[in-house]
């Protein structure tokens, strides 16, 4: 399999894509479908786009430092192609308990692919063949949630993972990389590494294909 790649085709869509969902008013009336049980219930202003359903929803937590709890949730289509993406939605919390969609994510979990057999493969269009290519297996191993942090955990090959640590910034209204976890599995080896200066990425600027 080749292990070349051009992706501005697929970041094009992908922005088009997140801007037009991202555009959905608040006023916007659509029934929100989970494919779960879960007792976390959904505040009042939170939509999604018809034809999507709730994937998974974070127990609530303050992720912006400001002594609210957020609430957080993926969503995607109800039935996922090849191709398809997984989008984690952040609405931050008011005072008054209102919530306002914060930031919505097309680039936190990998494109989909619902197995990576070499049937499947052979069935793929040459775009989505490439990003096979390059992911070569589902490499996220988790995406995990703590106060004012989102960490990232991949596999960039078959002995070793990277946990990417963000912080919330309150200058820059985002989050931060401010470490790298690296964890071999043959010597059960962890590094940590602080992330500064250039290599200082926002979450936004994340791109599995930028360690694989």
């Amino acid at each position: 399999m080749s292990k070349t790649i051009t992706m501005n085709k697929l970041i094009i869509i992908l922005s088009l894509f997140t801007l037009t969902l991202s555009s959905y008013s608040q006023n916007e009336t659509c029934a929100i479908k989970t494919v779960f049980k879960s007792d976390i219930p959904i505040p009042k202003n939170i939509f999604i786009p018809d034809g999507y359903v709730v994937s998974y929803i974070q127990k609530p937590l303050d992720l912006n430092n400001d002594g609210l709890k957020d609430f957080v949730f993926d969503y995607n289509k109800e039935t996922l192609r090849d191709g398809d993406s997984i989008f984690v939605a952040i609405y931050f919390q008011h005072s008054d308990s209102s919530f306002h969609l914060a930031r919505l994510f097309h680039n936190l979990y990998p494109i989909y692919f619902k197995d990576y057999s070499i049937e499947r493969y052979r069935k793929l269009d040459s775009n989505l063949k490439e990003i096979m290519d390059k992911y070569d297996e589902n490499p996220l191993r988790g995406i995990y949630y703590k106060k004012n942090q989102i960490e990232i955990e991949f596999a960039i090959d078959a002995m070793e993972t990277y946990t990417l640590v963000f912080n919330y910034n309150k200058q820059r209204k985002t989050w931060l990389l401010e470490k790298r976890i690296s964890y071999v599995s043959y010597n059960n080896q962890t590094i940590e590494y602080d992330v500064m200066g250039e290599e200082q990425i926002s979450i936004e600027e994340f791109n599995y294909f930028d360690y694989l």
